[in-house]
C-alpha cells in the first residue's frame, strides 16, 4: 500500500500549469518539521486540488495531505536520475493567508475530493 500523510508549511509558492494532455498540474515545495531537522518535499497535485491550492494557497500557509509516494526514473549518460516525491489526492487547508493577504484558520469548506484514473483494488 502506498498511503503518505503529512502536514506542514508551503516553502514555495504554487507553480501551476497546464500538460499536454490538459490536465491542470501544481507543484510546490513542503516544508515537514521532525523533531529540531526539517525536511523539504516536492508535492504534486492535479485538477480540483491543483486549482484549490493554486487559488487559495501561498508560501507560508499550513497544509496536511493524504496522498502517495511516486518516483520517475530518467536514463542518463552516468545512468539513471531517479527523483521521488510526493502526489497529494486530499489536501485541508489548516491555516492560510489566501492570496488576498487575509487571515484564516480552517478551510474545510474549500475541501476538494480528488477524482481518481485508477481503479481500487477492493
Amino acid at each position: 500500500m502506498n498511503n503518505l500523510v503529512l502536514s506542514g508549511r508551503l516553502a514555495t509558492d504554487i507553480t501551476l500549469r497546464t500538460t499536454t494532455n490538459g490536465v491542470i498540474n501544481a507543484m510546490f515545495t513542503l516544508a515537514v518539521k521532525e523533531g529540531s531537522k526539517t525536511m523539504f518535499i516536492r508535492v504534486s497535485c492535479y485538477d480540483k486540488v491543483a486549482e484549490a491550492c493554486n487559488n487559495n494557497l501561498q508560501k507560508g500557509d499550513r497544509i496536511m495531505f493524504d496522498g502517495k509516494i511516486s518516483v520517475t526514473s530518467k536514463k542518463t549518460a552516468s545512468g539513471y536520475d531517479n527523483q521521488t516525491f510526493a502526489i497529494a489526492r486530499a489536501i485541508e487547508f489548516v491555516s492560510t493567508r489566501g492570496k488576498g493577504g487575509s487571515q484564516g484558520n480552517s478551510m474545510s469548506d474549500d475541501y476538494v475530493e480528488p477524482t481518481y484514473d485508477e481503479e481500487i483494488p477492493f
